[in-house]
């Protein structure tokens, strides 16, 4: 294959990124695709390329089964979820965990099966209700929200889910992909 080179505007460059991740391809297979349509040639893809294709999407599954918490369902079959507000972050600090006795490595397991998703900071134990922060992040990319706009778009709950998060390392703003990551 002979190599081809183009510059292309930031927004279009940025959609060929998210296409390429959401097909799981690389961004030159995406461009390589569009020339070939665009040429009328038929596309052929080797055996080979559409093998690591495929090892690369089942790749990228099972890191996103591994990161979702094994949640505890309830008796009637469904996660149990918070109830109130205040339910939906749980900070503990290392100092009272350490006094207490309190094994932070399971208590961390314990909340992440119960449906939150935990990290630990120098200070403290923070654990955050996963649907509310997955929900913040579609609502803060949705509003194409930049640093120090969590604020502007989100509010009550997930206001507090996001910042403890934030806290907590769990949610950051990818400057490259211009877009909030957990």
């Amino acid at each position: 294959m002979k190599p081809v080179g183009a510059k292309v505007r930031e927004d279009v460059f940025k959609a060929l990124v998210e296409r390429a991740e959401a097909e799981g391809v690389t961004v030159s297979e995406i461009v390589r695709r569009a020339i070939i349509a665009y040429l009328g040639k038929p596309v052929e893809q080797p055996l080979e390329a559409r093998l690591k294709e495929l090892e690369a999407r089942v790749a990228r599954l099972e890191e996103l089964l591994a990161r979702q918490p094994v949640v505890e369902p309830t008796a009637s079959g469904q996660a149990r979820k918070p109830r109130e507000g205040s339910e939906y972050v749980k900070t503990v600090s290392v100092e009272w965990a350490s006094r207490r006795g309190l094994n932070i490595e399971e208590y961390m397991r314990r909340r992440e099966r119960e449906g939150y998703i935990c990290n630990d900071t120098a200070s403290h134990v923070i654990c955050v209700w996963r649907e509310e922060l997955e929900q913040a992040v579609v609502e803060l990319n949705g509003a194409k929200a930049k640093v120090g706009e969590v604020g502007k778009v989100l509010s009550g709950v997930r206001l507090e889910v996001a910042k403890a998060a934030e806290k907590a390392g769990l949610l950051w703003f990818d400057v490259h992909e211009g877009r909030w990551r957990i």
